[in-house]
Order: structure tokens, then sequence, then C-alpha cells
């Protein structure tokens, strides 16, 4: 809402509103109801709660995924070496393949014809150590 003031960062907002609730006394001389402040102080109460328990869950999350991130790196490294494995054994099948998801890999060779023209090329520099280079067939932009 135009003319608000109100911190937008979770903790700076806590503050801020933990600062207007102390300072109730700034405003006693126009005569407020105190239900007012009474609703601030429950609001500031439960928000305090609140974040508190974000943080905490917050927390929790990022360990579990550091867990889960660890497991799954583990688990990938055991299935390249059963992967290697299984395609290095002259037994093991595409329909093998296909059953454990794994892509069917193309064995035959495909014949190709050569350019007769040689492609245009150009070489663009990307950054530190890092060059990129284009390819593309004479006549095409």
């Amino acid at each position: 809402m135009a003319g608000e003031a109100f911190p937008q960062g979770d903790n700076e907002f806590r503050t801020w509103l933990l600062n207007f609730v102390a300072n109730e006394v700034v405003v006693t001389p126009l005569t407020l109801p105190i239900t007012f402040f009474d609703a601030l102080n429950a609001a500031s109460t439960a928000y305090g709660t609140g974040l508190d328990a974000h943080a905490g869950t917050q927390a929790t999350a990022q360990a579990q995924t550091a867990a889960k991130d660890g497991v799954k790196a583990t688990a990938i490294t055991d299935l390249r070496a059963a992967v290697a494995a299984l395609r290095a054994n002259p037994l093991f099948t595409d329909a093998m393949a296909a059953a454990l998801g794994l892509p069917i890999l193309d064995d035959i060779l495909t014949d190709i014809v050569a350019p007769t023209v040689a492609p245009e090329l150009e070489m663009e520099v990307a950054g530190p150590q890092e060059v990129r280079v284009h390819f593309w067939a004479p006549g095409t932009p």
C-alpha cells in the first residue's frame, strides 16, 4: 500500500515491529483504543514464533537436502559402475537395457557423404581460457 514503510526482510520486519510495539507510549496522547496495541502485541508475538519456526524448518530442510544429495551422489557412482559392467558384457541385450530404463545405444555405423565444400567457421574468444568455434555450411547465415 502506498506510504507504507514496512521493512521487506523477515528479520528486519520483526525488529521493526518489536520497536513499534515497544514505543506505544509515543502515541498515547492520541487516545487510541487499547485493543489497537493489544492486537499488535499479539501479532508481534505470533510473528516472532512463526519466524523462529520457519527458520528452524529451513535449517532442517537444508540439512536433509544435503544428506539426500550425498546419498544420490553415492547411488549415481554405484549405478555408473553397474551400467559400465553390464554394457561391457557381450550377453547384455537392447531388451535388457530397455527393461532397466537405459538408452539403447546405436552400434550401427551410418554412412555419410563427405561435403564437397569445406564449412565456414568463426572463432570467438569467450573469456579467459575459453574459445568458441562456430561451423556452418557456406552460404547459410
